[in-house]
């Protein structure tokens, strides 16, 4: 626990100093959006410190190498509550960005625990609506009540869709006004330039097209409607599918895949990191979610200038779409609506140029931007901003 769990590298006296909590840094959007904020941070000069419950994971290697680690090695609520609270005292940053909804309440109790003027600025990724009442974790049922105590004490809410503020005013202690949204700095700075390599897997070699979905086996990405849409596709045209990602969910999919007697065409390789190469050399991407908050692989796919069949759900798909422009969006749970527009999306017209500058939105810089006034007083901020 800090201070004595791991820091990297020293900080230099003198800079604006912010801190960006997380859990840890193992994978999935809210760690990949807390990397980018991060390390954009770190670009404009400032004096970074990634404050992690747990220092692990895939995206610890990918953070600038002048960002201060700092391991809480604490796992619990409780535990980094107390953790950052004493990090707070000792360190006394300007600012602390606390992404996700647990990390903004151990935030602002930690800030109040600490006595420190530290602002805190909590941005929120789910739609609580939806994921409280589906969470296998008891003690997530005690979120909603939690947030409704403390997130009042913010200095700044935000909400990284108009969807998900719109569900959080309804269930936290704020106005609508209160809430500020900033989409998620989805995809790095360099991300437009990348050229993936294709995958080595043996469907590409196959010359039939290759639907890709990406995302944790998790009840929220809604694997099921996806397998029953493609075996749907199967009746009329051959072609292969490929889910990226790990998850408790794997087993009752295996066993749907096994089911539906499609076995030699779908694969479940598990966690990739990146998985831009499968899904630039995809033909469609497909995301199947019954819920998100705003869905980092559907910006990433966007970027990469894929073929896109998305839900509509709660939220996200279609703020990011606008509408079905650069995509076709269908109902949550509709197996064979899903089906149709996968067939649709093959025979589609690309306007790749329309997509790239969509995609433009969800970079670090313009997110960045947005963030700045609310961490720091307008005067330090000034010298920072970047409209590049």
């Amino acid at each position: 626990m800090y201070p004595n769990g791991l820091v990297r590298s020293k900080v230099a006296a003198g800079d604006a100093h912010i801190a960006v909590f997380v859990r840890n840094l193992r994978g999935g959007g809210l760690e990949r959006v807390s990397l980018n904020l991060a390390n954009e941070l770190s670009r404009r000069g400032m004096q970074v410190d990634m404050v992690l419950a747990e220092a692990d994971g895939v995206f610890l290697e990918l953070l600038d190498p002048k960002i201060r680690v700092v391991d809480l090695n604490a796992p619990s609520l409780k535990g980094y509550t107390f953790g950052l609270s004493r990090y707070l005292r000792r360190e006394k940053p300007k600012a602390l960005l606390a992404q996700g909804e647990e990390a903004g309440v151990a935030s602002i109790v930690a800030r109040w625990l600490s006595r420190v003027p530290t602002r805190v600025v909590v941005s929120c990724h789910s739609t609580i609506s939806q994921y409280v009442p589906r969470s296998q974790y008891f003690k997530v049922r005690f979120l909603p009540a939690l947030m409704r105590l403390t997130y009042p004490a913010a200095d700044h809410v935000v909400a990284v869709s108009s969807g998900v503020a719109d569900d959080l005013a309804e269930r936290v202690s704020l106005s609508r006004s209160q809430i500020h949204v900033i989409p998620n700095p989805s995809i790095p700075s360099d991300f437009l330039t990348l050229a993936p390599e294709k995958p080595a897997h043996r469907f590409f070699s196959s010359g039939l097209p290759v639907v890709v979905a990406v995302g944790s086996l998790v009840p929220a990405k809604d694997y099921p409607s996806l397998l029953e849409a493609f075996s749907m596709v199967l009746r009329h045209r051959d072609m292969r599918l490929i889910i990226l990602g790990e998850g408790a969910e794997r087993e009752r999919l295996e066993g749907l895949i096994s089911h539906l007697g499609i076995q030699d065409v779908v694969d479940l390789p598990g966690f990739v990191d990146p998985p831009w190469p499968f899904m630039a050399a995809s033909s469609v991407f497909v995301l199947s979610s019954a819920w998100e908050g705003l869905p980092t692989v559907l910006v990433e796919a966007l970027a990469l200038g894929c073929r896109i069949v998305s839900t509509d759900c709660r939220n996200g798909p279609s703020e990011i779409l606008e509408g079905g422009r650069h995509g076709e969006l269908v109902p949550v749970g509709a197996p064979s609506e899903m089906a149709a527009a996968i067939v649709r999306a093959l025979d589609r017209p690309l306007d790749g140029a329309a997509q790239k500058i969509r995609a433009r939105d969800f970079m670090p810089a313009p997110c960045l931007n947005a963030y700045l006034p609310l961490l720091l007083p307008i005067k330090a901020a000034e010298p920072f901003m970047d409209l590049t």
